[in-house]
């Protein structure tokens, strides 16, 4: 993992933390994703290419998190957001996309410390069971070179006719990729599919790249990351909290208001089956509006995170929450300055 922004590390007093984990597993192939995907026999797994925290990086990176900041519970964050805490540095922790591991390693390892956090699920992962499109994308560039995914989606296209070409040579020209910690060729090939194309565009080539690259099914891709409706019940159940993050996973502020409204009306009435209140909601890729933000409003949502990597301060809008991502965090305690 990279190194850390010092710049927007540590908080000063007053200030909030909230720190953004996606993919946290242990090495080797007995992790949890290995044996949900059969991948038991030594052969390299295509999860093992995922940029990742390992379980002992985010038990040092905890340790570095209490010793420099009072680790918030969730049900504290709106006594820091009236102000009542603003004497010490604050911190939150936050983890999207409802993966297993959150639920089956991550959860035990908060609970050994003391703390607990906040976990946030898209319903069709977690409840419908079906891959999502931005995994089978972090998956693809993880483990196919982007020289071979750009040809392999250039000949797609060619061979779906001449439409299907302009449009796909048309978005490249006018990319403008850019990501705090993918390299340019890798940003290009995830903007072209998880936003700059037409969305049917995207998903019929998303489903061909898979099938071609990626040498496991949708099936096992769901068993392998996600966790169950019943984990995340009990997750509630041991003090931690669960959020919404969409039905889809998709960048919010390019649908329509109606559809963005379903995609979080969804994602409440999920939670409600879940016997949660809607109170937390992580914008998919971070990415909000106006609309994005008066829809999760209306879905009763009290607070909301993006993924502007800056600290929060009492005073800003709860609906648009920054957040800093693990890599902006030291990970052991001798990194404290």
């Amino acid at each position: 993992m990279s190194q850390p922004h010092r710049s927007i590390w540590p908080p000063r007093e007053g200030e909030l933390a909230v720190i953004t984990y996606h993919y946290v597993r242990g090495a080797g192939p007995s992790s949890a994703s290995d044996v949900a995907s059969g991948v038991t026999d030594g052969t390299a797994s295509p999860f093992e290419s995922l940029h990742c925290r390992s379980l002992d990086e985010f038990s040092a990176q905890l340790e570095v998190l209490r010793r420099s900041t009072r680790v918030l519970h969730p049900e504290e964050l709106s006594q820091w957001a009236s102000g009542a805490l603003a004497g010490e540095p604050c911190s939150l922790l936050t983890f999207d996309d409802g993966y297993c591991e959150h639920a089956r390693s991550v959860a035990p390892r908060l609970e050994a410390a003391g703390l607990r956090g906040i976990f946030f699920l898209p319903v069709q992962a977690v409840r419908d069971r079906i891959a999502l499109d931005v995994n089978r994308i972090q998956l693809l560039t993880a483990n196919v070179p982007s020289s071979v995914l750009l040809q392999t989606l250039r000949s797609w296209a060619r061979s779906r006719g001449a439409s299907w070409t302009s449009t796909l040579e048309a978005a490249i020209a006018d990319a403008v990729p850019r990501d705090r910690f993918d390299d340019l060729n890798v940003a290009l090939i995830k903007n072209l599919l998880q936003r700059d194309l037409p969305r049917e565009f995207r998903q019929s080539a998303i489903a061909a790249l898979a099938e071609r690259l990626l040498p496991l099914s949708d099936g096992e891709m769901v068993d392998a990351l996600y966790m169950r409706c019943e984990e995340a019940a009990e997750l509630t159940a041991r003090g931690h909290a669960v959020g919404g993050h969409s039905a889809t996973h998709p960048w919010l502020p390019r649908l329509s208001a109606e559809t963005q409204a379903a995609e979080t009306l969804d994602s409440a009435r999920f939670l409600r089956e879940l016997g949660v209140e809607p109170t937390f909601f992580s914008y998919p890729y971070g990415s909000c509006d106006a609309v994005t933000v008066e829809c999760v409003r209306a879905a009763g949502f009290r607070f909301a995170f993006t993924v502007e990597p800056r600290c929060a301060s009492a005073d800003g809008d709860p609906l648009r929450t920054p957040r800093l991502d693990t890599n902006d965090v030291p990970v052991a305690p001798e990194d404290l300055q």
